[in-house]
């Protein structure tokens, strides 16, 4: 019966390489052109990140479905059978070898000695757990951790296709990153140890043997290894939201009292606002959404020249009236002004631009 569990776990390992060398590329070539202009290592951590994040999503249904509905496992945690969960261990230990295979192919590239442990402690725990059915129920929990993985790539994703740190996807996948990795991956630690404790000393544990020491040795390395990662997705969270440093700093002193100043700040120096005046300005449209600028902009900013829809307007008195009273029905946005109140010519853009989001 152990041995359809390793063939699986090889047909898998074979498919992953597959999948990573011929159908990741292309996929991404077609959908993502910026793929083709990434440098060499890149295009291998990407292709990587997709297998990935199509393993995660697999074994996560399974997982679900398992905690569900599996209740054998929940009953008897050390023998309880489950054909559901030995699926869901044999895919993972051949997507493990799998991306071993490719991490120490490409080691100079995407190597990093923390994965290396991490994927051979779950091949040895998964391994176990596939070849003689016993601790699947620990086995289950543990997948778990899976559902993370999908936030995490997104995060490189993102960053690879240079998405601003402040625009809406990256906070909102930072913050969903951060909650379902402490979800997932530590606060089931202290209830994972308080099971294992439970049944420790009992008599089907001693049917283990010395294996029972297989369990508590891998999981101590992964808790570590996810412990240091939460470390580092906390404090790149922390410094993701956390605006203005200097800016804030300055703006205590005179009294205000706004927690966001840094980032209007940012914003203004963005538009060529600065000090409550209009500089020359240049834009591009996949710059920002001009919804989200005027979101941030405070209302003060209208006597400093900033329009409420967003164009620039300079308030000089010699610029021609009816030339600024034509501009306003123009869905237009930023022209290009100079502090003298020269206006340039208007640049050839499109009406209203989207920022692009996955």
């Amino acid at each position: 019966m152990a041995f359809s569990y390793y063939c699986l776990s090889l047909a898998t390992c074979v498919s992953f390489l597959g999948f990573y060398k011929y159908i990741s590329p292309l996929i991404s070539s077609l959908y993502f052109p910026q793929y083709l202009n990434l440098p060499k290592p890149k295009q291998v951590e990407w292709c990587s990140r997709i297998n990935s994040s199509l393993h995660a999503f697999l074994v996560s249904m399974f997982c679900l479905y398992c905690l569900i509905y599996e209740d054998e496992i929940s009953r008897n945690p050390i023998w309880g059978e489950s054909h559901m969960v030995r699926v869901s261990c044999a895919i993972v230990v051949g997507y493990m070898i799998s991306d071993g295979i490719v991490i120490l192919l490409h080691y100079k590239d995407i190597g990093e000695i923390f994965f290396l442990f991490h994927h051979v402690a779950s091949i040895y725990a998964f391994c176990f757990a596939m070849t003689f059915g016993a601790l699947l129920w620990f086995a289950n929990v543990r997948l778990i951790a899976e559902f993370s993985t999908p936030f995490v790539n997104k995060r490189w994703f993102l960053d690879t296709l240079r998405y601003k740190k402040s625009s809406a996807a990256f906070l909102m996948n930072g913050f969903s990153m951060t909650v379902m990795f402490f979800s997932v991956r530590v606060i089931s630690i202290p209830f994972y140890w308080v099971k294992v404790y439970s049944t420790y000393g009992s008599e089907q544990s001693h049917q283990l043997g010395n294996i029972w020491y297989v369990l508590i040795s891998s999981c101590i390395i992964l808790d570590t290894i996810n412990l240091y990662w939460f470390h580092k997705i906390l404090q790149g969270t922390l410094k993701l939201f956390r605006v203005g440093g200097p800016n804030n700093d300055q703006h205590a002193q005179h009294g205000g009292s706004h927690g966001n100043e840094g980032v209007v700040t940012k914003w203004r120096q963005m538009c060529g606002v600065v000090n409550g005046h209009v500089r020359s300005y240049s834009w591009s449209p996949t710059s920002f959404h001009m919804d989200k600028l005027m979101m941030m902009m405070s209302p003060s900013d209208a006597s400093s020249g900033v329009h409420n829809r967003g164009r620039v307007i300079n308030n000089n008195a010699n610029n021609n009236n009816n030339e600024s009273n034509s501009n306003d029905n123009d869905p237009r946005c930023f022209y290009n002004y100079k502090a003298s109140g020269t206006k340039n010519t208007r640049p050839s853009i499109p009406a209203w631009p989207i920022q692009r989001t996955l």
